[in-house]
C-alpha cells in the first residue's frame, strides 16, 4: 500500500481527502489487496461444533467464512467510511468500479449463502441486504375490490337541505374535520 504525496502549488493534496494522503495510488494496487481478502476468507472457513442424536454425538463442520464490507475495509487498511470515499467521492473516480465490483461480489456471496441456508440467521441476512445493499422490504396492498363493493357510488338526495348537509360532510372529510355534534 503505497502513499501518494502529489500537492498543488498551495501545498494542498491534489485529489482525495485534503487532510490525508490516499492509501492507494492505483486501482490495480487496490485490486490485488481485494483479491487477497477474498482468498483469505475462502481459505479460513468457520468451524462449527454441533451435537446430533440422542447420544449427542459431537460433529464439526466447516462453513464458508462470509465476506463483509467491514472485513474488506480492514484488509485494505481503511475504515468503512474511507471505503465509501473510494467508491463515490470526487477525486477517487479511478477506484469507483474496483470498489463497486468488490461490493457486488460480497452481496452475491451473502445471497448465495442465504439461499443455500448457510448464511446464518435469516434475519441478519435480511438486515444486511436492506441496510448495506440497498434492497427493500416493502409490501404493496391493492385496495381495489374484485366485487366492486369499494367503488364510488352515486347518492341521490330529494331536497336542497339534505344536499347541503352532504356537502358539508364531504368538505369536512376533505379538510380532515369531524362533523359537529348538534
Amino acid at each position: 500500500m503505497a502513499k501518494k504525496t502529489d500537492r498543488n502549488e498551495k501545498g494542498q493534496f491534489t485529489i482525495g481527502n485534503p487532510g490525508r494522503e490516499k492509501t492507494y495510488t492505483s486501482p490495480e494496487e487496490m485490486e490485488k489487496d481485494i483479491e487477497q481478502y477474498f482468498t483469505n476468507q475462502d481459505n479460513r472457513p468457520i468451524l462449527i461444533t454441533e451435537f446430533h442424536g440422542k447420544d449427542a454425538t459431537e460433529c464439526e463442520r466447516k462453513v464458508q467464512r462470509p465476506y463483509t464490507i467491514e472485513g474488506l475495509a480492514r484488509q485494505l487498511g481503511l475504515t468503512r467510511f474511507s471505503l465509501i470515499n473510494y467508491e463515490k467521492t470526487k477525486g477517487y473516480e479511478p477506484f469507483f468500479n474496483t470498489i463497486t465490483r468488490a461490493k457486488e461480489k460480497i452481496r452475491e456471496q451473502w445471497i448465495e449463502l442465504g439461499v443455500a441456508g448457510v448464511g446464518g440467521r435469516d434475519g441478519f441476512l435480511k438486515f444486511q441486504l436492506i441496510n448495506n445493499a440497498h434492497y427493500q422490504d416493502k409490501s404493496e396492498i391493492d385496495h381495489r375490490s374484485g366485487d366492486r363493493s369499494m367503488q364510488p357510488m352515486n347518492i341521490t338526495v330529494d331536497s336542497k337541505e339534505t344536499a347541503d348537509e352532504f356537502q358539508k360532510l364531504i368538505d369536512g372529510a376533505k379538510n380532515n374535520e369531524r362533523p359537529s355534534q348538534e
